[in-house]
């Protein structure tokens, strides 16, 4: 037997058995409450709950019915169906891979260990075909999309400084509070946008979007803290023709809005809570 192969069986097989005595050497009750003091870590702005955990032969720790509830607003939860736990060959006991269901979709990370402290962090996150509409139906629907890494200051920088990522939502509708120019309901063909996070603060350096009745760009930010979040955008919308060709009293009040500011597209802000916030025509 080659040096090389047998290096890899015995550390294949160290893996099973530490798997195998992990989940059937402590009691149940115990490794499920290490595993949500673990989640909540993860998660500092929910209070997680987990409903089953399992084994899956080799090496797969199984979670089942997680349920993140906002520490900021209690009403505001997020059930994730499954979430599977595997050592990467490569870098066992450093880096975990983890895929998910959640809301009709999939995603895929790569929980790693920091070595100096042992703190978890994600990296590589991957989501697909999330369906909004289950999270929140009189708010925001569509499928979501997104990708996600974490960055270091530099090479030899040991602390993870920076988040960055692309989100896409495709075939959505979201319900403006007040209305905006009327509408109580906006469609969004196609939605993305650029961010970065550097620890509660996330920044949107740009996001355009499309629908029937609007086009628009915008920027802003998301600040998230343990009392209560905060989003703040800004941008332009552009009244699309078939918007103004179907209403009338629409067409007069872009038109006046349009002489007051000058321009065809129309300065606008979204404020507040990022589950309720308040949206407006004004510089």
């Amino acid at each position: 037997m080659k040096t090389g192969f047998k290096i890899k069986y015995y550390l294949l097989y160290g893996l099973i058995l530490f798997f195998c005595l992990l989940y059937f050497r402590f009691p149940a009750a115990d490794l499920k409450h290490y595993l949500t003091n673990q989640l909540n870590t993860l998660f500092p702005q929910y209070q997680c709950e987990l409903k089953k955990s399992s084994y899956k032969f080799p090496y797969t720790l199984q979670l089942q019915d997680i349920i993140l509830h906002s520490r900021n607003n209690h009403s505001t939860q997020i059930k994730i169906d499954e979430i599977s736990i595997s050592p990467k060959l490569n870098n066992p006991f450093q880096e975990y891979l983890i895929r998910g269901k959640l809301y009709q979709g999939e995603f895929t990370a790569i929980l790693k260990k920091q070595n100096k402290n042992g703190v978890l962090f994600f990296d590589n996150i991957i989501a697909s075909e999330i369906q909004l509409t289950e999270i929140n139906k009189q708010k925001l629907s569509g499928e979501l999309s997104f990708k996600a890494k974490r960055e270091k200051k530099d090479k030899s920088a040991a602390t993870i400084s920076k988040f960055t990522g692309n989100l896409e939502l495709k075939n959505g509708k979201v319900h403006p509070k007040p209305s905006l120019l009327t509408l109580q309901e906006i469609d969004i063909h196609y939605m993305k946008l650029s961010f970065s996070q550097i620890k509660n603060k996330i920044e949107i350096y740009s996001g355009q979007l499309q629908g029937t009745q609007l086009h628009g760009s915008f920027t802003g930010s998301i600040s998230l803290y343990q009392t209560i979040d905060n989003i703040q955008l800004q941008g332009t919308l552009l009244p699309q023709q078939r918007l103004l060709r179907d209403n009338e009293r629409i067409q007069r009040q872009v038109k006046t809005l349009q002489k007051r500011f000058g321009a065809k597209a129309l300065p606008f802000r979204i404020e507040g809570r990022p589950d309720d916030p308040d949206w407006s025509i004004k510089r």
